[in-house]
């Protein structure tokens, strides 16, 4: 399946910045796609084939929170 990932990113502005650890954001066992943050980046957007057709869902950021269908007949 494809999840969406995300990269921590590790040091400060004086010593620079660096990759950190990657991590799945959830474990939804689809394929979902094309993250989007919301403008105040406190939810996720994001396409996902859970129902066996694509449709689009949003979670809470950073978590924990159940995920909202925001679409109807495809998305």
């Amino acid at each position: 399946a494809k999840d969406i990932m995300l990269l921590t990113i590790d040091g400060n502005e004086r010593d620079g910045w660096r990759p950190g650890r990657a991590a799945r954001f959830f474990d939804g066992g689809a394929i979902e796609l094309a993250p989007a943050f919301s403008p105040d980046g406190r939810w996720l957007a994001y396409s996902s084939w859970e129902s066996g057709r694509a449709e689009i869902h949003m979670r809470p950021f950073p978590g924990p929170g159940s995920r909202v269908v925001v679409s109807r007949n495809g998305g």
